[in-house]
């Protein structure tokens, strides 16, 4: 899917075309491009490759549905590259001091799975979005806190300055969402699976397996 040739657009057709039409579109370039004409010889060969290549029924059907999956990928592309960004400074961390305290929880010898039942906070990050934003398609970054090995000690080392004897220690990667137009709304929960978010070495990793993120209107 990387190398793709469109025979319809190189032939100026739709994929609907029926064969007179394949054939009419094929002589109309040709007078155009045929090198006895003055024409580019390249040009013409790509005409002429995707003439043969449409007429032939088989292959036309096999590639039909190739067709339809890049003009999938593309409208995506698209759309992916038109979509307005979220940056990750708009995902608000829910399990706060402030958030607690609003909630009048208190913080000391409480476990945090435990405030955040006490304070009925059922999701990690909050968004809040424009009454426009939930109209458009757009693209989350959202914050991930990882856990890195500590390549320095490796958690043999008690007194390691780097990571403090843990063996590993937190940095964040940002997770790109793409969320299509008119499939938000406000108070509805995003789950995002956060499996995937492994290297290779297996020396970075997420606690988490899924985070999830409570959508509002501003």
């Amino acid at each position: 899917m990387d190398f793709f040739v469109d025979h319809y657009k190189i032939l100026g057709l739709e994929p609907t075309a029926t064969e007179d039409e394949i054939k009419k579109a094929f002589w109309k370039l040709a007078k155009l491009y045929h090198p006895d004409k003055g024409g580019d010889p390249y040009k013409f060969h790509q005409i002429f490759i995707s003439y043969q290549f449409l007429l032939d029924k088989q292959k036309r059907k096999n590639y039909d549905k190739t067709y339809k999956e890049f003009i999938k990928k593309i409208n995506l592309e698209n759309r992916y590259q038109n979509a307005k960004v979220i940056e990750s400074n708009r995902f608000y961390y829910t399990a706060t001091l402030k958030r607690f305290l609003e909630k009048q929880v208190r913080i000391s010898k409480i476990k945090k799975k435990d405030r955040l039942f006490l304070a009925n906070i059922q999701y990690d990050y909050e968004v809040k979005l424009n009454l426009q934003e939930f109209e458009c398609d757009l693209i989350f970054k959202v914050p991930v806190v990882l856990k890195k090995i500590c390549k320095y000690c490796y958690g043999n080392d008690l007194n390691c300055s780097y990571c403090n004897g843990l063996g590993k220690y937190k940095t964040q990667a940002i997770v790109q969402i793409f969320i299509p137009a008119h499939t938000l709304h406000p108070g509805q929960m995003i789950k995002i699976n956060l499996e995937h978010l492994k290297s290779k070495s297996l020396d970075v990793y997420s606690e988490k397996k899924m985070i999830r993120i409570y959508v509002d209107v501003k």
